[in-house]
């Protein structure tokens, strides 16, 4: 499965969230998403460096499959389907 990072940032808002790829190769964000950070868990995140701002998409994968959420996303998928 293929993954995308949606992003959004405003003052003093911050999201970024791991989402299967659509067809485009665009965050489905019509599904949940496998692990998203807001706020100050997101600079947090950063701040401990689990979560890399120069390459979003990469670390926040590696992140996900160090804590088995890819699996788990797929499991929960298949379980709803």
């Amino acid at each position: 499965m293929e993954y995308a990072i949606e992003t959004w940032f405003e003052r003093d808002r911050a999201y970024v969230g791991l989402y299967p790829a659509d067809s485009d190769g665009q965050p489905d964000t019509n599904q949940e998403p496998v692990l998203e950070f807001w706020d100050e868990d997101l600079a947090d995140m950063i701040e401990f460096g689990c979560i890399d701002p120069e390459n979003y998409l990469h670390s926040m994968i590696e992140y996900a499959k160090l804590h088995d959420l890819l699996a788990y996303h797929n499991r929960m998928k298949q379980a709803l389907a």
